[in-house]
């Protein structure tokens, strides 16, 4: 009898035992992260301007990535990395806290178009002054564009968007007066037709063409570019292409 009840006693010990084990694998299990998210993705979406985001770039066979941190009003720490194997390892090309570092403050958002050129606009307001910059050596070092500004934008503060190639020569800069309300604010972009070496400011115009380039705008101050059969819309955050 009393050989019975040790067993049964023992039998019973082992079953809380697992099924305590059990819960805490299905526990552990529910707290580890899944592989799938990408968690680059939901940072460059966050909306919290004080969180930190990482956008990424493809040239060829370089991916470039860039990760903000915000560190005051106005205020970020960019770091650029590299990667030629599709982002199984990085190289820190530069960062803001280098000794030296030519990133500009307050740096928002980046592109590049080939292993040597690449592009900063920044969220930093500045009174009659495009924020936007390039680098040409891969984006080790980079120099204030100094786009030109109308008269009558001198005491706007200007955000400018990361240059949009419809082809390897032809670009385009949109800018927003963030100080003024849709209504009130003027229209102003930039075209480049010799690859962004060059930048001709297009202001307040519904409609024009630069050589091959003919844009137009909208009612709801969207844009619509044109080349031969070819139409790039901007409407504001984002560019769509399509054909005619």
């Amino acid at each position: 009898m009393r050989r019975s009840v040790y067993f049964i006693s023992i039998v019973m010990l082992s079953l809380i035992f697992t099924g305590c084990s059990g819960n805490s694998n299905v526990k552990e299990n529910a707290n580890t992260p899944s592989t799938l998210i990408n968690s680059e993705k939901t940072n460059s979406q966050g909306q919290d301007p004080q969180s930190t985001k990482e956008e990424t770039a493809i040239t060829g066979n370089i991916t470039w990535k860039a990760q903000y941190e915000p560190i005051g009003m106005f205020a970020v720490n960019m770091v650029l990395s590299q990667s030629t194997d599709q982002g199984k390892t990085w190289t820190i090309v530069t960062s803001s806290d280098q000794e030296g570092s030519t990133i500009p403050g307050g740096a928002e958002s980046f592109t590049f178009t080939d292993a040597n050129t690449g592009w900063i606009v920044t969220n930093a307001p500045a009174e009659g002054k495009v924020e936007a910059y390039k680098s040409i050596d891969g984006g080790k070092s980079w120099f204030d564009l100094n786009l030109p500004v109308p008269g009558e934008l001198k005491s706007s503060n200007i955000k400018a968007v990361p240059p949009y190639f419809l082809n390897k020569d032809i670009c385009v800069m949109m800018t927003t007066q963030t100080d003024e309300s849709a209504e009130s604010s003027k229209s102003l972009f930039y075209v480049s037709m010799d690859g962004g070496v060059e930048w001709i400011p297009i202001f307040n115009q519904r409609e024009g063409t630069v050589k091959s380039l003919h844009w137009s705008r909208d009612e709801n101050n969207n844009y619509s570019f044109f080349m031969g059969k070819e139409k790039w819309e901007f409407t504001g955050s984002q560019w769509l292409r399509n054909s005619k």
